[in-house]
């Protein structure tokens, strides 16, 4: 194969590109993978990725199936229990919570949290070490040309390169989306995540605890201990947009109190521990997730409210499929950028996330209400699931 002929080019080199490129060099393919910014992998670089994803069963499984698992143990906290709480209704002292345990299900946790930082140095580490995998920095994808039986990418610094699948991976205001000419529904409900570390008092016992509020969610994830053995979380803490911009400009102590006082002490007084991050909530989703030899995943094809750890996980789930219906076109010698492949990932794939996006959506919506019927709603929800065995346990198989 010529050193620009490629079986797979990946484009984006965040977590889901990287995943993608290493789980594809696996199946022995050529795989080339572009991002135009190199990663930093030092905590305290501004550029670092601060924040933290819950990885659940199956996202774990794929991890393995890119040979990464092993080492990002040392960074990762189990998920034991999910608790829901919700402080609206009449009376705004009163906590309803809905607890889902994963011994409730007989497993022994539903997952692991880890530092977003350390999964994206430890999968480029496998990308670059890999005689199937390449990984090019510093520049972008400028045009695409389809031909009957492979891709050709022109890049910004006037390479060309060749495959037979291009995977894009590069987010949001994906390149490859925009270049394949691919439309997308677009949705703003005028809030801003913030995202941070904090210690607190209180042990996590680790609990993923989501607390529902006028002007959206707060989520404690939790952390190992830090290295002086302070009790440690991520959070996530979504508001209107306002509000957050308002948040950001708080200092610390103020910062860190109005945190604790947002979510009732529950985990006792909290302490800031990281820079904060911000970045606006929009719900995007594009109207097909596949053309002529390329495929969308993560999101280039769809972006969703960071609730319920859903996010990278249903990333995930892209690369998943893609990858199970190319390893068949090897076992049967076919072609993997074919129509037949990327017309089933995108139909069945797209079907499936718009299907969770209006769910994410509609919680979404129904946590940001200061309607006092939706508050007390959402309270009577809950405490009827944390009454009703059979309903949580149905909930925690889906």
């Amino acid at each position: 194969m010529a050193q620009n002929d490629w079986d797979v080019i990946v484009v984006g080199g965040g977590i889901t590109g990287l995943t993608a490129s290493a789980v594809l060099s696996k199946l022995k393919l050529k795989v080339l993978c572009i991002e135009p910014n190199e990663p930093a992998f030092n905590q305290e670089n501004i550029a670092a990725d601060i924040r933290s994803t819950a990885y659940l069963f199956k996202s774990i499984e794929l991890l393995k199936n890119a040979g990464v698992w092993e080492e990002l143990q040392d960074q990762a906290e189990q998920l034991k229990v999910m608790r829901i709480s919700d402080t609206g209704g009449q009376d705004q002292t009163s906590i309803q919570e809905s607890y889902f345990d994963s011994k409730e299900i007989d497993l022994p946790h539903f997952g692991y949290n880890i530092p977003n930082w350390f999964v994206k140095k430890t999968l480029l580490k496998r990308v670059q070490s890999s005689k199937d995998s390449q990984i090019m920095f510093e520049t972008k994808v400028f045009s695409l040309m389809s031909r009957m039986d492979k891709i050709i990418i022109k890049l910004s610094n006037g390479k060309l390169f060749s495959a037979k699948l291009v995977v894009a991976a590069d987010g949001r205001n994906s390149d490859i989306r925009f270049l394949s000419d691919i439309s997308l529904k677009k949705w703003d409900d005028g809030q801003d995540a913030l995202a941070f570390v904090v210690t607190h008092e209180k042990q996590h016992n680790n609990n993923s605890i989501e607390i529902l509020e006028t002007g959206g969610p707060c989520t404690f994830v939790p952390l190992k201990n830090t290295s002086d053995g302070k009790f440690q979380s991520a959070v996530v803490w979504m508001e209107k947009r306002q509000k957050a911009k308002s948040l950001m400009r708080l200092n610390e102590k103020d910062f860190s109190f109005a945190l604790s006082s947002r979510t009732k002490f529950v985990l006792g007084n909290c302490t800031l521990n990281s820079r904060r991050t911000s970045y606006p909530i929009v719900t995007q989703l594009a109207n097909t997730f596949h053309s002529n030899r390329v495929a969308l995943i993560g999101e280039s094809a769809h972006v969703m409210p960071p609730i319920g750890a859903q996010g990278l996980n249903t990333s995930f789930e892209d690369i998943t499929m893609l990858v199970d219906l190319i390893r068949d076109a090897l076992a049967k010698k076919t072609d993997v950028g074919s129509v037949s492949i990327l017309s089933k990932y995108g139909r069945v794939r797209r079907r499936l996330t718009k299907a969770k996006i209006l769910g994410i959506t509609l919680l979404n919506r129904a946590s940001q209400s200061n309607k006092q019927i939706t508050q007390n709603f959402r309270k009577f929800g809950l405490g009827f699931i944390e009454k009703n065995q059979f309903l949580k346990i149905s909930i925690l198989i889906q």
